[in-house]
């Protein structure tokens, strides 16, 4: 790695650079070391220099949106940290066709704006979207859902930007959704995505997102940082079911804590670190396996040395 090569990146690209800045600043979690360079891209096409310029010269580099589904180790991240929440932003028809509605959407968007966008318009499909937080490049990246749907269900086609800054559109039969999940190449960065929704239909979604938010106001845990389900939950299953009958509501350690509203879920209470979280996680795994012999899996992305 180049010892200058901060210094040689603020001059080929524009936008926001913060060397040695608290990732902790920039995830839902408000957990994470520094991070050698923040890096905000002023547009698509500095995003596309930045990422030539970081593969080129062998740094590594990490792509978040809001930060709302990762924790980032204590000790930080080497290397480049690329986010692209309110960077890079923006939604506009594509074209109107029978009762379907085509929308090219930044990857950057917030989650939220999206939806808003949606049910203002009267498009059926976003509904889902209702409460998810972060951007839509992340929320397409780990497949985000509810009982409603999923980023799948009305995602058409990718833009991506590949190694060494190349762009590549990919259609929906090359992207391989599966449960939290978009099978796309890993040096992938969603630059933005056509969607699909239905055109007409205003009041069902009112009522849709109504029902939806009664339900998460009622199950899940509000007012504490967290990263939102810490489980993907096992088929025909639930994480937060299995974790509450292992006894594992309210297990606190240090400013880390199985929510005892959701089991699912772990906030943080003031100054949790990454180590606590870790722990609560290996704890709820280990129980839950020895209980019922299932093996949870990992919703949220672990970034860093653990």
């Amino acid at each position: 790695m180049k010892k200058d090569w901060i210094k040689e990146m603020r001059i080929l690209v524009e936008g926001s650079f913060l060397a040695d800045e608290p990732l902790r600043k920039h995830t839902s979690f408000r957990i994470g070391g520094p991070a050698e360079l923040l890096y905000i891209p002023k547009s698509q096409d500095d995003l596309i220099r930045a990422i030539h310029f970081l593969d080129k010269n062998g740094i590594k580099r990490y792509v978040i949106g809001a930060g709302t589904n990762i924790l980032v180790s204590d000790s930080g991240l080497k290397g480049c940290v690329i986010k692209l929440a309110n960077s890079l932003r923006g939604i506009k028809v594509i074209k109107k066709e029978k009762q379907k509605v085509h929308l090219n959407v930044m990857a950057g968007e917030p989650l939220r704006r999206l939806n808003e966008f949606a049910v203002k318009k009267g498009y059926i499909g976003t509904e889902f979207c209702f409460g998810i937080p972060g951007s839509v490049g992340g929320a397409i990246a780990g497949n985000a859902g509810t009982r409603l749907g999923e980023m799948a269900d009305i995602v058409k086609s990718l833009t991506l930007v590949r190694e060494m800054g190349e762009i590549e559109t990919i259609e929906r039969e090359r992207i391989f959704f599966s449960y939290r999940e978009c099978g796309i190449p890993e040096d992938s960065v969603i630059l933005s995505a056509e969607v699909v929704l239905r055109d007409g239909g205003r009041d069902v979604s009112i009522k849709s997102i109504e029902e939806l938010r009664q339900y998460r106001k009622k199950s899940q845990p509000y007012g504490y940082p967290s990263a939102g389900s810490v489980f993907k939950n096992p088929k025909e299953d639930s994480a937060g079911r299995l974790i509450e009958l292992a006894g594992l509501k309210g297990l606190r350690l240090n400013d880390a804590e199985i929510s005892q509203m959701h089991a699912n879920f772990i906030i943080n209470r003031g100054k949790a670190d990454a180590k606590s979280v870790i722990k609560l996680i290996d704890i709820a795994r280990s129980e839950v396996q020895k209980l019922f012999g299932i093996r949870l899996e990992l919703e949220i992305r672990l970034l860093g040395e653990f």
